[in-house]
């Protein structure tokens, strides 16, 4: 399944959310560099989508606020 994210680094506070057309809104504390904003946006998505971050893959984006994510459900 994939997931479309907008990512924005330097928040205040972390925090997610899933609009009406299915993309999530992440908003995260590190700044982006060096991937820490991407490595704690999908921290979050595994938390609200309650999988292991290690089933969820950055398909496309890695340098873009705009980003497409991958995970495996569980079988």
């Amino acid at each position: 399944m994939r997931i479309t994210a907008k990512v924005t680094p330097g928040a205040s506070v972390d925090s997610i959310e899933l609009t009406e057309d299915g993309t999530y809104i992440v908003r995260v504390t590190p700044v982006a560099e060096g991937g820490k904003a991407t490595r704690r946006a999908v921290e979050l998505i595994a938390k609200e989508l309650k999988v292991p971050k290690t089933h969820i893959s950055l398909i496309k984006g890695a340098k873009s606020r705009h980003k497409i994510f991958e995970f495996k459900q569980n079988s």
